[in-house]
């Protein structure tokens, strides 16, 4: 193998900071974060609500960098990005 092979292995896949992202990159990282956060609520309220009751997850917010991101459940995941920027 050569040295520059090897380099490249052992950083791994380093993740860029989401300033330096296009939109596509941002929209996946939402989507996955909120795919994450959907499927531990679900293991979650398992443990803590009865089994009838029925539990839904509407909506998460959070912000990366003073960019701030709002994730809707519904019929379809839906993302929203709501650009605000606190200059």
């Amino acid at each position: 193998m050569c040295r520059k092979h090897v380099n490249q292995k052992k950083r791994g896949n380093l993740i860029k900071p989401a300033d330096n992202c296009i939109l596509s990159t941002l929209e996946k990282r939402v989507k996955k974060i909120a795919t994450k956060m959907q499927s531990s609520f679900s293991n979650d309220i398992k443990g803590i609500y009865h089994q009838s009751d029925e539990v839904k997850l509407k909506a998460i917010e959070f912000s990366v960098n003073k960019t701030d991101f709002q994730v809707n459940f519904g019929h379809e995941d839906q993302i929203k990005k709501i650009l605000k920027f606190n200059l």
